[in-house]
């Protein structure tokens, strides 16, 4: 090649690799944008510090004989739902999206919390459900209420059924969850009759039978007040206490 030839062989070369590397480079702001963005679309709901926590009563109305209450060894489920700013659970109950649906809190460093753990969300405000025990099987929410469908007593022996009061309109500290017990203990006490009730004599109780008693029914918690019923009851179960 002459001189000048060479120069415009250099610059044709230059230019191509230009070219290419203008190429390159909007390119990768493509992937940069679009890497970007999906980053802004996983994170939609912004969140800050403050982990969600948990403060659990055993409400004292109840139709047990005795309270039980939750041990720090148990877990239950709990679940959110996020409205946006300057709205109200009361009012707005039907435009609240999850935040989280029928997660495990358990008593972790001295602190109930969920399992993983939820943050607080830095706009909007959360209201929460929690039932006992932690079994997601129990209790499914229909997009309106908390609904325990054909519960068992029998499938669930010996399980303390509890709902907790809605807590709405949270933005941060520990949730008060108070939880009420949803089933019946029935007690026995023996009193002798005045006929009976005489100097060396004595009664002995060998058994106690119940018959024909419902075993089975669905327990609804309305979605916009919290409140709840039984419905649907059915079954024929007969149970027999032997002293």
């Amino acid at each position: 090649y002459s001189d000048n030839n060479l120069l415009t062989y250099n610059n044709k070369l230059q230019t191509k690799q230009f070219s290419t590397m203008k190429k390159v480079l909007i390119i990768a702001a493509a992937c940069v944008a679009l890497v970007s963005c999906l980053k802004n679309d996983e994170a939609i709901i912004a969140v800050d510090d403050s982990p969600i926590g948990f403060q659990t009563v055993i409400g004292l109305e109840s139709t047990r004989a005795a309270v039980d209450g939750i041990t720090t060894d148990d877990k239950f489920m709990a679940s959110a739902f996020l409205l946006n700013e300057n709205k109200t659970w009361a009012s707005d109950f039907s435009l609240a999206q999850p935040y989280f649906v029928n997660q495990d809190v358990a008593y972790v460093d001295s602190k109930w919390t969920t399992t993983p753990v939820y943050y607080w969300p830095s706009k909007g405000s959360l209201t929460f459900f929690a039932h006992y025990p932690a079994n997601s099987s129990i209790a499914k929410f229909d997009g309106k209420n908390y609904v325990f469908e054909n519960y068992n007593v029998d499938t669930y022996k010996n399980i303390d059924l509890m709902v907790a009061d809605v807590v709405a309109d949270k933005q941060a500290n520990n949730v008060p969850v108070t939880f009420r017990h949803k089933l019946t203990r029935i007690g026995f006490t023996a009193i002798k009759a005045d006929d009976v009730n005489v100097p060396n004599r004595t009664v002995t109780i060998t058994s106690i039978k119940l018959t024909k008693l419902n075993n089975e029914g669905t327990l609804t918690q309305t979605g916009s007040t919290g409140a709840t019923a039984w419905s649907d009851h059915t079954g024929t179960a007969g149970y027999e206490l032997v002293t």
